[in-house]
C-alpha cells in the first residue's frame, strides 16, 4: 500500500458539535472530492467524528478506489462534548 504523505483529518466534518464546523452536506461532498481531486489518498476518520463517514460514503464511495480509509478504536461518542476547550 502507498498512501500519500499529506492526509485528510475527517473530524472536521463532524458537523453540528463544538469541536468542529457545522458545514452544509454539500460543501462536505466538494471538500472530499477536492481531497481526492488533488491526490490525497489517506481519509482518516473515526466513530466519534460525527456524520463524517456518513458523508464519506455518501458523497465519495463512487471513487472507493481511489482512497485508503483509516479509523481509531476506543473512541466513545459523546466522551469529549464535556471537555472544555
Amino acid at each position: 500500500l502507498e498512501v500519500t504523505t499529506l492526509g485528510f483529518g475527517a473530524s472536521e466534518l463532524r458537523g453540528g458539535k463544538m469541536w468542529g464546523p457545522d458545514i452544509p452536506d454539500a460543501q462536505a461532498g466538494e471538500v472530499l472530492n477536492a481531497v481526492l481531486d488533488a491526490g490525497i489518498n489517506f481519509i482518516d476518520t473515526a466513530l466519534d467524528y460525527g456524520r463524517s463517514e456518513e458523508l464519506i460514503g455518501a458523497y465519495i464511495s463512487h471513487r472507493r478506489s481511489e482512497y485508503f480509509i483509516t479509523s481509531k478504536c476506543g473512541c466513545i461518542p459523546g466522551e469529549m462534548d464535556n471537555v472544555p476547550h
